[in-house]
C-alpha cells in the first residue's frame, strides 16, 4: 500500500489514507456498539481523559516532526528551482564577455538546457521517472568552454566565471535529481501509521457508553484530520512528482528572459 501511495500521480490517491481511516474508525464504531452490550460498556473516569490527552500529545509530536521534516524538504525543493533558473541566468550573461561568436553558442547551450529541462525533465519527474546525471546541453556547453582560448585577461576572467557557474548549475541539477528520488523512512512510515490507528481505535473504546451520534462526529473528525496529515507528508515528500509538485516557473520565467534578449 506504501508503495502504492508513493507512486500516486494524483491527489486522489494520496487521500487513500483519509478516506481508510474515516472508514476504519466508524466501522470500528458500528461493529463495537453491535457486539458490545450498552449494559456490559465500563464508564470511563477523568484519569482515562487524561491519559488519553498525553497519549495524543505523544503521537502529535511524533507525526508533526515529520511533518516538519517533509515541509522542509519541499521548501528545499523550491529553493533548489530558483537557484538552478539564477545560476542559469548568471552563465546567460556572463557569456556577455567572451567574443560574439563565443557567446552566441554558450547562449544557445544554456537555452536549450532549459528548453529540455521544462518541456522534458520536469513531465518526467511528475511521473516518476529518474533522470539521466548526464544531461546533453550542460556537457556539450562543458567541452565547449574547455576549448575556449583566451586573447586577454578579460575574457579568461569571463571564462573562469563560466566555468564555475557552469559547474554550480550541474551541482543544482544533481541536486534536483536525488531529492526527486528521495522519500522517507519507510519503516517511520509504517510506525506513523500504527500509530494512527491506534489512536483511532482507542477512540472508539473511549466514550462507549455515551449515545452514537457524539461519538460518530468526534472520531470522523479525529479521522479525517490525522489521515489528512499523513496525506500532506506523502505529498511533500515527493516535491516534483504527483499534484502537491514545485512549479518549473522560475525557470519558465528565466528563459522567457533570454527569449526576449534575442529580439
Amino acid at each position: 500500500m506504501l508503495t502504492f501511495l508513493y507512486d500516486a500521480d494524483t491527489i486522489w490517491q494520496l487521500l487513500i489514507p483519509s478516506f481508510f481511516s474515516l472508514f476504519f474508525s466508524l466501522g470500528g464504531i458500528l461493529l463495537l456498539r453491535k457486539v458490545w452490550p450498552i449494559s456490559k460498556r465500563p464508564k470511563f473516569a477523568d484519569i482515562h481523559g487524561h491519559m488519553f490527552g498525553v497519549i495524543g500529545i505523544i503521537y502529535a509530536v511524533l507525526i508533526g516532526a515529520i511533518a516538519i521534516g517533509s515541509w522542509d524538504k519541499f521548501k528545499s525543493a523550491e529553493e533548489l528551482a530558483n537557484k538552478e533558473a539564477l545560476t542559469a541566468l548568471s552563465i546567460y550573461r556572463t557569456a556577455s564577455g567572451l567574443e560574439t561568436n563565443q557567446a552566441k553558442e554558450v547562449k544557445q547551450f544554456i537555452e536549450g538546457y532549459l528548453t529540455n529541462v521544462i518541456e522534458k525533465e520536469w513531465p518526467n519527474m511528475k511521473k516518476g521517472i529518474i533522470l539521466d546525471i548526464k544531461e546533453p546541453y550542460l556537457y556539450e556547453l562543458s567541452n565547449f568552454l574547455t576549448a575556449i582560448n583566451t586573447k586577454n585577461t578579460t575574457q579568461l576572467i569571463f571564462l573562469n566565471t563560466l566555468v564555475q557557474e557552469t559547474i554550480k548549475l550541474r551541482e543544482i541539477r544533481g541536486m534536483r535529481i536525488f531529492v526527486s528520488d528521495s522519500s522517507l523512512n519507510i519503516i517511520l512510515l509504517q510506525f506513523t501509521l500504527l500509530g494512527s490507528f491506534l489512536i483511532f481505535l482507542a477512540t472508539i473504546f473511549f466514550g462507549a457508553e455515551h449515545p452514537l451520534p457524539s461519538s460518530i462526529i468526534i472520531v470522523s473528525i479525529l479521522s479525517i484530520v490525522t489521515g489528512l496529515v499523513i496525506t500532506i507528508i506523502i505529498g511533500l515528500d515527493h516535491p516534483y512528482q504527483g499534484d502537491i509538485v514545485i512549479s518549473p516557473r522560475p525557470l519558465e520565467a528565466a528563459l522567457k528572459f533570454m527569449k526576449s534578449e534575442n529580439y
